[in-house]
């Protein structure tokens, strides 16, 4: 038994329970990875409760809640997995998700109430089942005339027998006259092989690919790549002989694409990277390469340091050793390379690859692999110091490189004079012609001051340079400004005028960046009105980061400026926790002459810091003003970063902008207040009101949507009655002022298809449903509005107590296409039902006794659930009555029923 850890909050998992609708599965389903750690017992019951059932349709287990559920006892899993048996890829990854000896066990508890003498098993179940049983499923299945009758099911089902038995039919089935059917052919047949566990069945399957000499091309490369499903295990040193002539004959056939030949490197790649124990593999793998692709090519060969135990890179390096040094001798790099890079950290403990990288960053080498090899070769932290030393006494141009110029930057300054102070360097890694010049640098504060200088030299050469491209100067502005004193010097150089002359807007930018930035607040406040105010609001930003808050509200000034630096000027207020923001805002706010858009940053940054002294009343005063942009900045909070104790306050903002008069601005809020429903009050009249008005066309669709939310947040029960009675008695009433038709009963429709479609594709619980009984009840009692009201009242239904249907029945008793709708959907939400079996069984026989057409149609609803069972005996025995029913609707349809599926 697995035990108990500590369990989280339990207003996690209420929360979880009561307010995660199905469209958001994924997202809770996710958190279920971390819930299940702390108590896997709590999420394995949420998993499983009847009124969740609708959380598991087509939504995929995450493989964290998987592995937790999986150590629980089988007893445990029972549930679930009759959950999930009906969905093929879900059941499987439950059964292969539970230890193999328990699989069994797992699987036969979980059909246990199933008909199996008529239902097939589903392959992607069959794959997972220990071995015994899936030979017995494929034997079972192969008795079912269905299977008998269809020569691709029955092919499908033997390639799960022993291989013994299953050989010579599959391999007939590779002989068909269809390319597709050969090609489905040759696929059972490895797949069998490879199921069976037994090198040697894997031997004679690949000794039949010998006939693919002569076949044509689609199937030899299908039959090519179902080779590398195969268990790496199961390939053996005498496959090597079949395998070449394969290779040879591909290579050979006139008709080979290249895709079959990038399948047969496949193939190799997988025998190189999962079998390099056998050194007789190995060779048939290199040797692949090599007549596939040449002397120049080499695959990627994918991730070996993950899969490789503590120490084993060496024998896998062995293993290609002579590989990788034919290809060094004769000055071709790629299979190192390629070695080096599937390694990963580890290649770094092989001395002796490491010395064939560094022969290959060696002059004599081309330029692409000297630069490929110094990266690989400098990755190693431990030895990267010394390693660019021998680099750059092999070539200096290859400070050029941006592995060496980091490594010198970072841990090796001492080398930068003969890159900074000297003429710049030459060399196979700077063209012929080109004058290089150092790009950005890590930590120039830790250089000695005569390298600072000759950096900002560089940088200054190219400032200086009016022949280089106005992006290439301001690029050396920002590379020089971090360098103390010397980069501010040349930032200053650059010029703070010229109206749009990109120079002087780039010094600008680049003055936030030098070792004064606090001096740059005051510099760059100066130039906030000329015409360049985006590169200033940017520069101010990062520049204020280190200027102490109480200076900061004297300098910046959000009254004075242009309108983008004013609203940086207010974000920056606030976001530097400035003494006394909130009132320099509150006095801006009042302004009637301000502008829109910093309007709207202010109620954006009140909105953002609603906790802190004074910007409460900005919002207040944003809510009441009806200004239409502040109102909308005010609805995009987020409840989650609005203080606890504020919300329902808040709350309350949103609920007062939807009662305005700007059909925008009131729609927006009707969109966004089911988020705020934990902390509502009652909107009844609010949501009534807005119904009430016939006139509107644009805003009623959000506040219906609105209202379907809030019922499924479980908090507006009342909400809901009072609106449904309210568009019950506008519908009855003679039509005024409007020119639209019965706008009420167009108004209640959608209401109640929203309803009815959450309530499909949600899990309703207790509080839901009765909401929506409650609703239905209220609409009963007109009788225009029955079917409405029958609707609601089947999704509100307690489908496993024999008198749920009672009132529905009498509803429709004389309506027969109202019934035959409730029946559909009565069908429907059946194949969701959760319950012992016995029980949808036992009201659909009362149901089938009964004389009327509801009666009827109602107990064909529920022998879906037979349909899943396999139709066993009980339920035959129920579409046999129906198909003696008094009512001939009745008896026609259960005559469409189909036994045999």
């Amino acid at each position: 038994m697995l035990q108990a850890a500590p369990a989280l909050p339990h207003r996690v998992l209420d929360l979880l329970e009561r307010h995660a609708p199905a469209e958001s599965l994924p997202a809770p389903l996710r958190a279920y990875g971390v819930l299940v750690a702390a108590d896997p017992l709590r999420v394995l019951e949420l998993l499983t409760a009847p009124s969740r059932a609708a959380w598991l349709e087509g939504v995929t287990l995450p493989v964290a809640v998987l592995s937790r559920l999986s150590r629980l006892p089988v007893a445990g899993l029972v549930g679930l997995a009759r959950r999930l048996r009906g969905r093929g890829a879900a059941f499987a990854r439950l059964l292969d998700a539970v230890p193999p000896r328990d699989r069994e066990e797992l699987f036969t508890r979980a059909m246990s109430d199933v008909d199996r003498s008529r239902s097939l098993p589903d392959p992607e179940v069959l794959e997972v089942l220990p071995a015994g049983l899936r030979v017995a499923e494929a034997r079972r299945a192969l008795t079912l005339d269905a299977v008998r009758q269809s020569e691709p099911a029955t092919l499908r089902f033997t390639a799960h027998l022993p291989w013994a038995e299953a050989e010579e039919p599959l391999l007939a089935a590779t002989r068909q006259a269809g390319v597709a059917e050969r090609i489905a052919g040759w696929q059972l047949l490895i797949l069998c092989a490879a199921r069976s566990n037994d090198p040697a069945a894997v031997l004679s399957a690949t000794h039949h690919l010998l006939r693919l000499r002569n076949e044509q091309d689609p199937v030899r490369g299908n039959a090519v790549r179902n080779l590398t499903e195969v268990r790496p295990a199961l390939l053996r040193p005498e496959l090597v002989e079949p395998l070449e002539q394969v290779v040879t004959d591909a290579v050979q056939a006139r008709d080979s694409s290249p895709l079959t030949l990038t399948r047969l490197s496949e193939l190799a790649v997988l025998v190189l990277r999962e079998r390099f124990d056998s050194p007789v593999l190995v060779r048939w793998a290199l040797h692949t390469f090599q007549r596939l692709l040449g002397d120049d090519r080499v695959p990627h060969l994918g991730s070996l340091d993950r899969r490789l135990r503590r120490g084993q890179e060496v024998q896998a390096f062995e293993a290609v050793r002579s590989w990788v040094q034919l290809g060094v001798e004769r000055a071709r790099f790629e299979p190192l390379f390629a070695v080096a890079r599937a390694l990963g950290e580890r290649a770094w403990r092989l001395p002796d690859l490491q010395s064939m990288l560094a022969r290959a960053t060696r002059r004599g080498n081309l330029a692409g692999v000297s630069r490929t090899a110094v990266d690989l070769w400098l990755a190693d932290p431990r030895h990267r110091d010394d390693r660019v030393e021998a680099v750059l006494r092999e070539d200096p141009s290859a400070i050029a490189l941006p592995a060496v110029w980091r490594a010198v930057c970072a841990r090796r300054d001492d080398l930068l004079g003969a890159a900074l102070t000297r003429p710049p360097p030459a060399g196979r890694f700077i063209p012929a012609g080109v004058r290089w010049v150092p790009p950005r640098a890590l930590h120039p504060q830790r250089w000695l001051p005569h390298h600072q200088e000759a950096y900002v030299e560089r940088q200054a050469e190219v400032v200086r340079d009016p022949g280089a491209t106005p992006h290439t100067r301001a690029a050396a502005l920002r590379n020089a400004a971090p360098v103390p004193e010397a980069g501010r010097r040349l930032v200053l150089l650059g010029g703070f005028t010229g109206g749009g002359d990109v120079l002087a807007d780039a010094a600008l930018a680049a003055y936030a960046w030098t070792d004064q930035a606090g001096d740059a607040v005051t510099v760059l406040l100066a130039h906030a009105g000329a015409d360049r105010p985006r590169i200033d609001v940017g520069a101010v930003g990062r520049a204020s980061r280190i200027v102490p808050p109480r200076v900061l509200l004297e300098l910046l000034d959000p009254e004075q400026g242009k309108v983008t630096f004013r609203k940086e000027a207010v974000r920056l207020l606030a976001a530097r926790s400035v003494p006394g923001a909130a009132d320099a805002l509150w006095r801006l706010w009042q302004d009637p002459e301000l502008h829109r858009d910093v309007r709207v940053a202010i109620v954006s940054t009140a909105r953002q810091r609603a906790g802190e002294p004074g910007m409460w009343r900005v919002l207040r005063a944003a809510g009441a003003g009806g200004d239409r942009d502040a109102v909308l900045a005010l609805l995009a909070a987020d409840p989650w970063l609005v203080p606890a104790g504020l919300r329902a306050d808040y709350a309350a903002l949103v609920v007062a902008a939807g009662a305005g008069p700007d059909r925008q601005v009131t729609t927006r809020a009707w969109a966004v207040l089911p988020v705020w429903a934990p902390w509502l009050a009652d909107v009844s009249d609010a949501v009534t009101a807005r119904l009430a008005d016939l006139d509107d066309r644009t805003v009623w669709p959000s506040v219906v949507r609105a209202l379907v939310s809030l019922v499924a947040a479980g908090a507006a029960e009342a909400t809901l009655v009072a609106a449904v009675r309210t568009l019950a008695g506008l519908d009855g009433a003679e039509p005024t002022g409007t020119d639209l038709d019965r706008p009420a009963r167009r108004r209640l429709e959608s209401l109640v298809g929203q309803l009815t479609a959450w309530s499909g594709r949600a899990a309703v619980d207790a509080p839901g449903r009765h909401a929506i009984g409650a609703a239905g009840r209220v609409l009963s009692a007109v009788d225009a509005l029955v079917p409405a009201a029958a609707t609601l009242l089947l999704e509100a239904a307690d489908l496993t107590d024999p008198t749920g249907l009672t009132g529905l029945r009498n509803l429709a008793a004389d309506r027969p296409v109202l019934a035959a709708r409730l029946a559909d959907r009565l069908g429907q939400r059946l194949q969701r039902l959760v319950a012992d079996p016995d029980v949808p069984l036992r009201i659909a026989l009362g149901l089938a006794a009964g004389p009327g057409l509801a009666e009827g149609l109602f107990a064909l609803a529920y022998t879906t659930r037979g349909r899943e069972l396999g139709w066993p005996g009980p339920w035959r025995a129920v579409v046999e009555t129906l198909r003696r029913h008094p009512v001939a609707e009745v008896r026609d349809a259960a005559l469409a029923v189909s036994l045999d599926q």
